[in-house]
């Protein structure tokens, strides 16, 4: 089976008026391999498997037998940062694939090299040396090719120009990097389910800076 993220082919403009987003999901204790609750995991599988309604109940028996994972590409120039990124994602679930990478080059590099599975998101940092976050995303938005991947800005800045900047430019949410280990897992295991909804629907800024 072929994960697709979404049916979508262009990335509406961020001016266009359209539906809301769906409201912001808390994170949840639930014990799926996502942490996820019962309703987070029914979007989720909803939209990624294309589900139709009524098969909430085999949500649980679906994550546990599906065999093909998550592609997960973390770029980071932190070297702490990208440990503690693979130790929480490596307590969610087997079926994630993480790839890492150090610098906007290098990621760019791995999307364009023939035969590398294209991630499902990328986690994207934005000051980064030989090429910004910024950078990458106006580069990648550029390409059709890329317009199944999800892109979560993962940054310590707070700054509303980057938090602008990212949104305009196609990003799919905005994740400022909480300092307390517990909060950033909780941060992540948010990510995986509301990213998918941000790029399966329009542009709304009230919902792309990600909350818990």
């Amino acid at each position: 089976m072929t994960l697709k993220l979404s049916d979508k082919s262009v990335i509406p403009h961020p001016e266009a008026s359209g539906r809301d987003l769906l409201p912001p999901i808390q994170a949840g204790d639930a014990g799926s391999g996502f942490g996820m609750t019962e309703l987070e995991m029914s979007f989720f599988f909803h939209t990624l498997f294309g589900l139709p309604p009524g098969r909430d109940s085999n949500i649980s028996e679906i994550m546990k037998n599906h065999k093909t994972p998550m592609h997960v590409l973390l770029t980071d120039d932190d070297e702490d940062d990208r440990l503690i990124f693979k130790e929480i994602l490596g307590e969610m679930d087997r079926n994630i694939n993480l790839r890492m990478v150090n610098d906007g080059k290098q990621l760019m590099d791995y999307l364009t090299t023939e035969n590398n599975p294209l991630p499902h998101i990328i986690f994207l940092d934005l000051n980064m040396p030989n090429m910004s976050g910024v950078e990458c995303l106006k580069e990648i938005r550029s390409h059709e090719k890329y317009n199944d991947i999800s892109i979560a800005i993962y940054s310590t800045s707070t700054s509303k120009k980057d938090i602008d900047d990212t949104f305009y430019h196609g990003a799919n949410i905005y994740i400022t990097k909480p300092a307390a280990y517990s909060e950033l897992k909780k941060v992540l295991k948010k990510s995986l389910s509301v990213v998918r909804l941000n790029l399966n629907s329009e542009f709304d800024r009230s919902n792309f800076v990600l909350k818990i």
